[in-house]
């Protein structure tokens, strides 16, 4: 009988034990439940602090962080400040009203050509041929030389090449854009530069006096060089 008893005892404490454990998970569980209740999930969306008009740069004192329900948040909503900063707007955005990636330009993604054009610099569009444009392998974001071929004198003309510009950067090629990924033309007739308005001076006028080529530079290679004119002198069977 007393073999019977203490095992009896035995059962009673594991069962007891089995039941505190049972209640420290229950309480538990129920704890996380409560706090996924108490405390919904957020995600962050950048906001206009003030209104900010079209065609404006965006700048970190116009925007601030909110939490939204994931539910509420737009779909192309811009989620960090660094998303926002440095963009400029494509339509009026109010106060308290998220930044969504289709209100915004970059240099790197523009809307059109306006704002492809970094701030202070001018597009400046030239005509090419297959040899003036580099056979057709020109692509936006590209950077270029351009040339000058001028002739002069009468019975006795002279040819001169000049580098008037280097290192320019290609905005586009023909009507397709830096940071568009639709392919390049197979063929075009114009390239677009990014230039400053001297430089666009400077062009204008060596496009009404010779012909202008484009030289491509390697991807990495924007150093300048600032060659003299090239007159043929000392080239075999130039004069």
């Amino acid at each position: 009988m007393d073999a019977v008893e203490r095992l009896n005892r035995r059962l009673l404490l594991v069962a007891l034990a089995l039941g505190v454990l049972a209640a420290l998970i229950a309480h538990a569980y129920l704890q996380g439940v409560a706090r996924r209740v108490l405390v919904p999930h957020t995600v962050p969306v950048v906001v206009a602090a003030e209104s900010i008009p079209p065609h404006t740069l965006v700048t970190s004192a116009m925007v601030a962080v909110r939490e939204f329900e994931p539910a509420d948040r737009p779909p192309d909503a811009v989620t960090a400040v660094g998303g926002a900063v440095g963009a400029i707007t494509t339509a009026e955005v109010y106060q308290g009203q998220p930044l969504v990636a289709s209100d915004l330009s970059t240099t790197q993604t523009p809307l059109n050509l306006a704002y492809a054009v970094p701030a202070g610099m001018r597009a400046f569009t030239m005509a090419v041929s297959d040899t003036s444009g580099v056979a057709d392998m020109i692509h936006p974001g590209d950077h270029v030389d351009v040339l000058a071929i001028f002739t002069q004198g009468g019975t006795a003309p002279t040819t001169t090449v000049d580098t008037l510009e280097e290192s320019l950067t290609v905005l586009a090629v023909g009507q397709r854009l830096v940071g568009e990924t639709t392919p390049v033309p197979p063929s075009y007739s114009t390239v677009t530069l990014a230039v400053t308005p001297a430089q666009a001076a400077v062009l204008a006028y060596a496009s009404t006096r010779g012909g202008l080529t484009l030289d491509l530079r390697n991807v990495t290679d924007q150093a300048t060089i600032q060659l003299a004119p090239e007159t043929g002198v000392g080239i075999p069977g130039a004069g």
